[in-house]
This record gives structure tokens, C-alpha cells and sequence, in this order.
């Protein structure tokens, strides 16, 4: 075990976790890709959040590339890191240990809402019995959260369902933004379409706020 610059430990593989989390991931790194094969159920993996993170952008649950790769937006046509690169006027590190560094460096965590679901395939519409991960518990340890940013429809649906009124989550703000999903909608065509609601972050990052 190792520490960052930025205060976030890194696992042998090089995972980012948070320590509330060592046990699970350990659990869970065993599993072939993130992927148990019977019954499509596949698992989450551990938050990247770093002390002193402002806002915690919760998809719903990692896509099959993501889980197989223990990264988060594996998939280089989703959007997620696009805009968070656009958000100060850059393009992505190629790397993805740089991008864990830049999103700890404004502020950004990541999870998902769901622990582990069943579902063939990454598109949310075929989830079902999803259990929700411990979003409470995560929030208590980290008081520097300001907002929670839910990354399309099933993460804040998965929210109101199982933590809508729940007294740890009280006072902060609350964004929910257009999925970074490739996947295109009539209102959500292609990045710049996101970029004009995902700037709704920029108020809760560091060093971006008058940018």
C-alpha cells in the first residue's frame, strides 16, 4: 500500500480506494473483471475520493469495460472525462492515474449508487435487484462534500428511492445531469449538448469557480 500526492491510498493494482472501502475491494477485485458470470450480477467498485472532495458525481453502476478494467469511464466514447477536462479548458491526460489526479486536484470523488445489480449487458434500462451502496456512511467521512451530482436518470432515481430524506445527506446540494453515457437522446446529442448542463458543477470545484 501506497499513498498519492494527493492523500488517496492505491492497492497493489493500482486501484484508488478510500479506507472504509480496503475490505470490499478486496472482495471484489477477486471476481474476473468485476464480473460475476452466473445470473449477469456484477458488483461496483470502491469510490475514488480524496480528502478535501467537494463534490461527488455518482453514476448508477460501471459499464462492462469499466468493471473489467477496475477503471472508471473506461470507455473512451463516454463523456464523463471530456467534461470534466472541458470544465477548465482542457483536453484529457492519456493516462488514467493523471485523470484520478486532476479530478482529486478540482474537488471531484466518484462512486456509483448501486453496489450490485443483475444486468446483461451496461445499458441501466436492463438493471434489476439493485442494492444500493452505503452513500450515508461515505458522506459522513468526507464533511468537505458540497453537492452530490447524479450522472443520468437511474443514479438519481436510485437516490430518491433509497435516501431521499435520510438526515446525513442534508444541506448538500443536490444536481442531477444528463447522463455521460454515449448513447445519444434528441436532447443530448454529443458533448457540447452536456457541457451546458454539466457546468452547473463549476461552482462547487476548486479553483474553478470564476472560470
Amino acid at each position: 500500500m501506497r499513498y498519492t500526492p494527493t492523500g488517496m491510498k492505491v492497492c497493489p493494482d493500482r486501484t484508488f480506494i478510500c479506507d472504509t472501502c480496503q475490505r470490499s475491494a478486496d472482495l471484489r477485485l477477486r471476481r474476473l473483471g468485476g464480473i460475476k458470470l452466473e445470473d449477469s450480477k456484477v458488483y461496483s467498485f470502491p469510490p475514488i475520493i480524496a480528502p478535501g472532495a467537494t463534490v461527488l458525481v455518482l453514476g448508477s453502476m460501471p459499464g462492462v469495460k469499466s468493471l473489467q478494467e477496475q477503471r472508471y469511464y473506461a470507455n473512451d466514447r463516454n463523456y464523463m472525462w471530456r467534461i470534466l477536462y472541458a470544465l477548465s479548458g482542457r483536453e484529457p491526460d492519456d493516462a488514467y492515474e493523471e485523470r484520478l489526479a486532476y479530478a482529486a486536484g478540482i474537488g471531484v470523488a466518484m462512486w456509483d449508487m448501486i453496489g450490485s445489480c443483475i444486468r446483461p449487458g451496461s445499458l441501466d434500462m436492463n438493471i434489476r435487484d439493485a442494492e444500493p451502496n452505503d452513500l450515508p456512511g461515505l458522506v459522513q467521512q468526507y464533511p468537505t462534500l458540497r453537492a452530490l451530482a447524479f450522472n443520468g436518470a437511474k443514479s438519481h432515481a436510485t437516490f430518491q428511492k433509497h435516501f431521499k430524506d435520510h438526515s446525513a445527506l442534508a444541506g448538500l446540494e443536490l444536481l442531477r445531469l444528463p447522463s455521460t453515457s454515449p448513447v445519444p437522446t434528441p436532447a443530448m446529442r454529443n458533448l457540447e449538448d452536456r457541457l451546458t448542463e454539466w457546468v452547473r458543477l463549476k461552482p462547487y470545484l476548486r479553483g474553478l469557480e470564476e472560470h
